[in-house]
């Protein structure tokens, strides 16, 4: 008899389940997901992908929807502004109410938002979403007649099961492809029983068995005791490469099977596809922790492959790769090389000093050095403040604009200008 289950643990399991078509996959995720997701509306899984400016709608599923809801979500991806795409898909996994993403929006914008969301009766939605690693995001969202809040502790958990869901979802979209190459089997108490290629190397043979054994760990007793403890254990991906899956052998017992599932956006400046995996997910405020998650990695290794993708872009530290990710003026030309044609992304910042947050102007200019890579000493300097006075404000503008971090900041910052 299976032990008693957990909500997180029942996602990612289901999430890992990639029979059916692509609609069914995402029906089953959004049956999972309703305890805690659905707010009285109906709830929403949104596949998408961005082509320069417009956001392309993959797919669009939804469960317990009143029609006119249903139609106007579905209408509303489809027509989106680019600005409000480009800020519900800028902080991977953060579950957000579309009423924080919509206040970075210029003031004519956001009114006109909340004038037809009002129309038929939504009066905020919960969303949460996450790159898939193949140039896409995967996006789940609920709809409420009531302004809805979210939370830190929230977030976290939502980030780790959206991490789980991104890497389920690649992998159910490559299937049948040679990107999904079986390359090992695993037995949940950590044997190796066959290994190929890439996992016949010794390091990578043990990593595959501390996954087995970890996700054996995490669906038993523990997921009951601790779910924050077991989703903390199960990793999507060993070693940014396999994503393990259960299968029955002839004998009913249960072997976890190696997928190579590795992100692979192709990228034109001369990053690994580690390295952009890396860069892609630092773009939207995730901390090497969190990275080190989603990717099965360690954290050395994660700061090691940023620091070469920094130097091979010419940036300094990691805002100024966010910034580089993140400004919404962001556009991309053609420029002619010799015989050959390359993209150019030109980057605008002359809106700079066009912010819509609700900060004071002491604050404003302490954000704004913030963004620059200042740290607080510097701005105190810089200001002719003290370090203690600076944090003081740090402290304020953070709980202003619910956000977390420097990095968190910097993507605020540049969704509002």
């Amino acid at each position: 008899m299976s032990p008693p289950s957990s909500f997180v643990i029942d996602v990612v399991e289901t999430g890992y389940r990639l029979g059916g078509d692509e609609d069914a996959w995402l029906d089953r995720v959004l049956e999972r997901l309703e305890p805690e997701l659905e707010r009285g509306l109906g709830t929403f899984a949104i596949a998408h992908q961005f082509a320069g400016e417009r956001l392309v709608l993959d797919r669009f599923v939804g469960r317990s929807c009143p029609e006119p809801v249903l139609r106007f979500v579905r209408a509303m991806y489809e027509n989106v502004e680019a600005e409000t795409a480009r800020a519900m898909c800028s902080t991977a996994g953060n579950l957000r109410a579309f009423s924080e993403f919509v206040r970075y929006l210029p003031a004519a914008e956001r009114g006109a938002y909340v004038e037809v969301l009002a129309k038929v009766g939504i009066g905020d939605a919960a969303i949460v979403g996450y790159p898939d690693g193949d140039g896409g995001w995967l996006t789940f969202a609920a709809a409420t007649e009531k302004p809805i809040r979210t939370f830190p502790k929230q977030r976290t958990t939502w980030s780790r099961m959206c991490a789980h869901l991104a890497t389920a979802w690649r992998l159910r979209r490559r299937l049948g492809t040679p990107r999904t190459a079986i390359e090992a089997v695993v037995a949940r108490d950590g044997r190796v029983l066959h290994a190929e290629g890439a996992a016949l190397a010794r390091t990578q043979r043990e990593r595959l068995a501390e996954g087995a054994k970890a996700i054996d760990k995490a669906t038993g007793g523990l997921r009951r005791r601790d779910p924050e403890a077991a989703l903390e254990l199960w990793r999507g991906l060993v070693s940014g490469r396999w994503s393990l899956i259960d299968r029955a052998d002839a004998g009913d017992a249960t072997v976890l099977i190696a997928h190579q599932n590795d992100p692979a956006t192709p990228d034109p400046r001369g990053l690994s596809p580690r390295e952009r995996a890396i860069a892609d997910l630092v773009i939207t405020g995730a901390s090497n922790k969190h990275i080190a998650y989603t990717l099965g990695l360690g954290h050395a290794t994660v700061a090691a492959h940023l620091q070469r993708a920094l130097r091979k872009l010419g940036l300094h530290n990691r805002l100024e790769l966010i910034r580089l990710g993140a400004l919404a003026d962001a556009s991309v030309r053609e420029a002619d090389v010799g015989d050959a044609a390359i993209r150019v992304a030109v980057l605008d910042q002359s809106r700079r000093s066009e912010s819509v947050l609700p900060l004071t102007e002491a604050e404003s200019e302490v954000a704004q050095l913030v963004r620059d890579g200042l740290s607080n000493v510097e701005i105190g300097r810089h200001r002719g403040t003290a370090e203690r006075t600076v944090a003081n404000q740090l402290a304020s503008i953070f709980d202003k604009l619910g956000v977390g971090s420097r990095s968190e900041l910097v993507l605020a910052l540049s969704r509002s200008t």
